[in-house]
């Protein structure tokens, strides 16, 4: 297992508020879990749930299977009968909360507002096989005229092969104000809601190179992004186990045939977008043990929209930003 992959299984053991049941397994719990992944799966039209990341512990890869061989577990499963085999059992379910602060505020490389704090509650668990995972985030700006977020999202992890998961999912966010584009403040048009679907693949090897096409409905917007990471473990050279420094970039190409939303301005007109992005960060983590994490460092991103008026007087915004951020994470 790669070290980032082992960070995050650690740290559910104890990734978009839990509707998680409680119950004795049988027929009853298994059909409410079944139920709560139906929905997941096909209900959510859907923060950005998809975060790179590998697969935790709860997707497996069937012992002694070639590298190359697609894994079939998952179909096994699906016709096992068993609701075992389907979401395992209640107390293999893991829980993380984060806390975030950040200086600026930016999606699909694009400012939104200025400071937020952001809060995310994370439930992970067994499903066919892999990892499933549901995630229910606000996002509450400092700037009083701004919009807060409140985004639930999900998604399923599976080792499609050896060295190569499957990420599929998505997220709903709901703004206290009338917003465009990935959130941006807007006055007499805008929308309230926001729904992206996702499919990713996320390497098992060196920098854990991920691929992911998103779909926003909303906007008529597809998304082709591209991601990378490493951690560098600091532990051995300044002897405080449980220290590194986390880099990760990701970049990509946006289009938006309604980046106004479909709520429209008098004009009745809309506006359709397209640019390049791309955004960067390398943090200091801690982990201090008994699932607390802490982390902090510095951002940046850039874009090829363009500054100055775009539609009508919208203001684009800056096209690179640099701001800092800072986090603290309690797994159980």
């Amino acid at each position: 297992m790669d070290v980032r992959s082992r960070r995050f299984a650690n740290s559910i053991k104890g990734e978009h508020f839990s509707i998680v049941f409680f119950a004795d397994p049988g027929e009853n719990f298994g059909m409410k879990r079944l139920v709560c992944a139906a929905l997941l799966l096909f209900s959510f039209t859907v923060a950005e749930a998809q975060n790179g990341l590998p697969g935790g512990e709860l997707a497996t890869w069937p012992e002694g299977q070639a590298a190359w061989n697609p894994n079939l577990d998952a179909w096994n499963r699906t016709f096992s009968g068993s609701f075992e085999q389907w979401f395992g059992t209640p107390d293999q379910s893991r829980f993380r909360i984060d806390l975030q602060f950040d200086s600026e505020t930016v999606k699909w490389g694009k400012k939104i507002t200025t400071q937020s704090n952001t809060a995310t509650v994370w439930w992970i668990s067994p499903m066919l096989g892999g990892e499933s995972y549901t995630i229910l985030q606000a996002l509450v700006p400092w700037d009083q005229n701004a919009a807060n977020q409140f985004t639930l999202g999900g998604g399923w992890k599976y080792r499609l092969f050896e060295y190569v998961d499957l990420d599929v999912g998505g997220n709903s966010t709901f703004y206290t104000r009338r917003t465009y584009g990935p959130g941006i403040l807007a006055t007499n048009f805008g929308r309230r809601y926001a729904g992206d679907m996702y499919l990713g693949f996320i390497g098992r090897t060196f920098l854990n190179p991920s691929l992911y096409t998103i779909y926003s409905m909303d906007l008529g917007q597809i998304i082709v992004q591209g991601g990378l990471f490493y951690s560098f473990p600091l532990g051995r050279y300044v002897e405080v186990n449980g220290l590194s420094i986390d880099f990760e970039g990701k970049g990509g190409y946006l289009h938006a045939n309604q980046w106004l939303g479909k709520d429209l301005p008098f004009t009745g007109m809309n506006w359709g977008n397209a640019y390049w992005y791309g955004t960067a960060k390398a943090d200091v983590v801690y982990e201090f043990g008994n699932g607390f994490r802490a982390n902090a460092g510095v951002r940046f991103s850039a874009n090829t929209d363009g500054t100055g008026a775009g539609f009508g007087t919208l203001n684009l915004g800056p096209d690179k930003m640099v701001w800092f951020g800072a986090g603290l994470s309690y797994s159980f």
